[in-house]
């Protein structure tokens, strides 16, 4: 039997994947036991959780130490445009930043924009939007269904039409496509948003005599969302920025010894991470979420612990189970989904 090597950067991937997956699954209980009480925001950071889950799945290496030819037929082409240049994973890479966009342009329109909030995002808009955004992002790859064909030497070889103009074009337009048009919008509309707030803020002071007032613990409570939403955005554009900087310049010839070097598996390995960043970020930032995660394993070991005791086995959350839970209001801190629709 032969010997499969990993490499280092397949040992990081292999890591960032099971991180990402762990995470991201956290993120998805968490936000399907509240199902109840969802709202947009609480929609678009699912299907988030949703596509960088599909991403962390798709980062894990398979090793092989098979190296077969790979025949000039439709099948071999469907291997060359699809799976040799994982068409799935950054699809799903792309239709996550969508998604962080569109997040940027619903909180900007429920606090600045609020008669607009109410016709672009009614109660099943947002699943429209999930799915035009991931249409777009595989219409996006869609090159490499064209680009990457198998050579009669069998390999696949991405060959890039014309005369290397088409090569620019395409190294432009992926950069400014999925890097630097998401990050404009992202933000401009988080920073019009954040000022607002203090607007908001400000002239709520100025009408009421303490901050204990509930109004204005709930425009915090705004604010922490949004500055939680900031810093997904911050980690969004270090971790993809150096990337896709090196790209536009390797592809515009500037530095051509850039791909296949260790540098830009460096910067892949940076741009994988973002895939498992944001569970971390709502575990340090968002103080209901972190309560949501505890409150979730403490039902689950006492159910267990009952179980254990009564020999039953019924699921929390069902009227016959013998764990009941009890939460005042005064207890519960405000949640994202305790953020009405503002307007």
């Amino acid at each position: 039997m032969a010997t499969v090597y990993w490499e280092w950067l397949t040992i990081i991937q292999l890591c960032l994947g099971i991180l990402g997956i762990v995470g991201n699954l956290l993120v998805i209980v968490v936000y399907i036991s509240k199902k109840k009480r969802q709202n947009t925001t609480n929609t678009l950071i699912l299907a988030l959780a949703l596509t960088d889950l599909f991403t962390s799945i798709n980062i894990i290496p398979w090793p092989t130490d098979w190296h077969g030819a790979v025949p000039l037929t439709a099948l071999g082409r469907l291997y060359c445009g699809v799976i040799f240049p994982k068409f799935f994973m950054w699809t799903s890479i792309m239709a996550s930043v969508g998604l962080l966009t569109i997040l940027s342009v619903e909180r900007y329109l429920a606090v600045c924009r609020p008669l607009w909030y109410r016709t672009v995002f009614s109660k099943t808009r947002p699943w429209h939007f999930i799915v035009a955004i991931w249409v777009f992002a595989a219409v996006e790859k869609s090159f490499n269904l064209y680009c990457t064909v198998p050579t009669p030497s069998g390999n696949c070889e991405f060959i890039v039409p014309g005369n290397g103009g088409f090569q620019i074009f395409l190294a432009v337009g992926v950069f400014t496509v999925e890097y630097m048009v998401p990050l404009l919008v992202m933000l401009v509309t988080y920073v019009k948003t954040i000022q607002a707030l203090k607007r908001q803020a400000r002239n709520l002071l100025e009408q009421i005599d303490s901050r204990n007032n509930p109004a204005f613990s709930l425009l915090q409570t705004r604010r922490k969302v949004i500055e939680m939403l900031l810093l997904v955005i911050v980690a969004f554009s270090i971790c993809w920025g150096p990337l896709q900087f090196a790209f536009l310049i390797g592809s515009l010839g500037i530095k051509g010894d850039y791909f296949l070097s260790t540098l830009q598996d460096a910067f892949i390995v940076l741009a994988f991470f973002n895939s498992c960043a944001n569970p971390i970020i709502y575990t340090f930032k968002n103080k209901s979420f972190r309560n949501s995660l505890r409150d979730r394993f403490r039902l689950r070991r006492k159910w267990n612990a009952v179980s254990s005791v009564t020999g039953t086995a019924t699921e929390p959350g069902n009227k016959e189970s013998h764990v009941q839970r009890t939460v005042r209001p005064v207890d519960r801190p405000l949640a994202i989904e305790d953020l009405p629709e503002i307007g």
